[in-house]
């Protein structure tokens, strides 16, 4: 998260845009969540290949600020390091999915994304979903979806800001 400090920002978030330009690469982006009178707090996301310096300016209810020079770093990649919520031979629909790892995003349950993909000639029917239920620095919980004739084994992916994990591959039953 980042934190902005200064006076006459409003209280209003749609009135608020943060904006990145001048640097190198993708431009680091940062959604809104707070403002008061004297500070607003995004949620920032620095893409993969995004250079290191960039110039930032706010926009209050359409009245820009002088620009800051500022270092936008790459949050790490979220990492899975255990799956549990299913039974031994697989996941089946309406399991809790616990996904225990590191770089997670607490502050805003939307930062975070499950998405299963089908694997080629291992997989049978649409991908499964896994919408959020909650999540902390530390682990995600998801609620398993699976359309009626899916099968086989799945590749899980979280992304977080912008961040993707390593796969990891999941066996989903009928």
């Amino acid at each position: 998260v980042l934190t902005i400090v200064g006076v006459n920002f409003g209280g209003a978030q749609d009135d608020v845009r943060v904006v990145f330009y001048g640097g190198q690469g993708y431009t680091p982006e940062c959604e809104v969540l707070h403002v008061d009178p004297s500070q607003i707090q995004c949620a920032l996301s620095v893409p993969f290949n995004a250079g290191l310096e960039w110039s930032l300016a706010l926009s209050v209810r359409g009245y820009g600020s002088s620009a800051t020079q500022i270092e936008a770093v790459r949050m790490a990649r979220p990492l899975i390091t255990a799956l549990s919520g299913c039974n031994v031979t697989g996941c089946v629909a309406g399991d809790v999915l616990t996904l225990s790892g590191a770089n997670f995003w607490d502050f805003s349950l939307g930062a975070n994304r499950v998405h299963l993909e089908a694997i080629f000639r291992e997989s049978l029917g649409a991908a499964p979903e896994c919408p959020l239920i909650a999540a902390d620095v530390d682990a995600l919980q998801c609620k398993l979806r699976v359309p009626v004739g899916t099968q086989g084994n799945y590749t899980l992916i979280v992304t977080v800001l912008g961040q993707v994990s390593r796969p990891l591959k999941v066996a989903v039953l009928s």
